[in-house]
């Protein structure tokens, strides 16, 4: 009885989110946008890890409360669409991501816990900044949040506030994994559209200009 009450609850975090009816046009344009996020975030790793193979994935619970140790998190707000970009990852994958980046990196310090976490906050800025361009002409109004780097159980609290404060507006979230080698990095984009026109301009990410992340 207990395993069926249990399968009946609804997620709380399946809660926070409320999607709703799209027409035809709606649902085309979201399916090509959030192809783009993920494919943006592919795109920026495959710069990072060049000589391995990363490999796009679908996260096997999107609704998790918690998905790893840590995580980053960006907005791109505007008047028309508000996204919430975060990276959740551990600290084997940031030092290994770090070391990617720069081979004469060492790491396992304390100091490289903090230069790690550097790394991933600017990850999380460069692409976010992509996505950002992505949406070609509504770029120029949409504005960029600092980075921020925070433990992965703040997620819970992150979701509680949004269950809080919801009220039928309409708000998804994406979830999908990256992979390389045996190291797995999770995303999750949380999306707010107010005005559809937003997504009238898409731009195809892989036109946009690459590089490396540099660090000191």
């Amino acid at each position: 009885m207990e395993a069926l009450k249990e399968q009946m609850e609804p997620n709380p975090v399946a809660q926070a989110f409320t999607t709703k009816h799209k027409s035809h046009d709606e649902a085309k344009k979201y399916k090509n946008f959030q192809k783009n996020i993920k494919e943006v975030t592919k795109l920026k790793m495959q710069e990072i890890c060049k000589d391995h193979d990363v490999v796009l994935q679908e996260c096997p619970d999107p609704y998790a409360s918690m998905f790893a140790h840590w995580m980053t998190l960006i907005m791109v707000s505007g008047k028309k669409i508000k996204l919430c970009l975060k990276t959740h990852f551990n600290t084997a994958d940031s030092f290994y991501l770090r070391e990617q980046n720069n081979r004469k990196r060492k790491k396992k310090t304390e100091v490289d816990l903090l230069k790690s976490f550097d790394f991933m906050k600017e990850l999380s800025n460069e692409s976010a900044g992509r996505i950002k361009t992505c949406l070609g002409s509504e770029n120029s109004a949409m504005g960029l949040s600092l980075p921020l780097v925070t433990r992965g159980f703040d997620e819970v609290l992150f979701i509680d506030r949004i269950i809080k404060t919801n009220h039928g507006d309409e708000r998804s979230r994406e979830a999908w994994r990256l992979k390389v080698g045996d190291h797995i990095i999770t995303y999750t984009a949380e999306i707010q559209i107010m005005d559809w026109d937003v997504l009238n301009d898409l731009r195809d990410p892989n036109k946009e200009s690459t590089g490396n992340l540099e660090f000191l």
